[in-house]
């Protein structure tokens, strides 16, 4: 079930300057009839209303459930504040999970998103893109397109470059 971005804005408060989310106060009318009876949604906000509605998952990314739906905090911040959910991925551009203002989100694909990543501990290169090949030689590629191998490692890091550039 995907809830509408002017539901998530009726629950939900965005600083997008700060990237908190916060629950809202809840009406009456977010609450089942029988809920109404025992006043649960007067309990419920006096718990939760202001209060952060996402915690970090051991990936590091902030998630949480909204009417039983377990969803991203970066990808929520992205559907109130546009009032359409993401086409695809969602980037961080600074790589902080946790940071979730609207401008260090950014819509991209996986190839894109995986650009964003930091280099591998084992390339030993220190250069995105490019890694040793086991005969010699540096082995490039950019966005899984491979661009052969090359004798030095600045010519595979100018071969990477030249294909970021088309």
């Amino acid at each position: 079930m995907r809830i509408h971005p002017e539901t998530l804005k009726g629950l939900i408060d965005y600083n997008p300057n700060t990237g908190l989310l916060r629950w809202k106060r809840r009406g009456v009318e977010f609450f089942k009839a029988g809920e109404r009876q025992v006043n649960s949604w007067s309990s419920w906000n006096s718990r939760n209303a202001g209060m952060p509605c996402f915690c970090t998952l051991s990936n590091g990314y902030l998630c949480g459930k909204v009417f039983g739906t377990t969803l991203k905090a970066h990808r929520v911040a992205w559907a109130i504040h546009t009032g359409a959910w993401p086409e695809d991925e969602i980037d961080h551009i600074n790589r902080n999970k946790k940071d979730n203002r609207i401008e260090n989100l950014r819509q991209s694909d996986r190839s894109l998103n995986n650009l964003n990543k930091k280099i591998s501990k084992t390339n030993k290169t220190g250069f995105k893109g490019v890694h040793a090949h086991n005969d010699g030689g540096f082995v490039a590629k950019y966005r899984s397109k491979y661009l052969g191998i090359f004798l030095t490692v600045e010519d595979a890091v100018a071969a990477v470059s030249s294909e970021k550039l088309r």
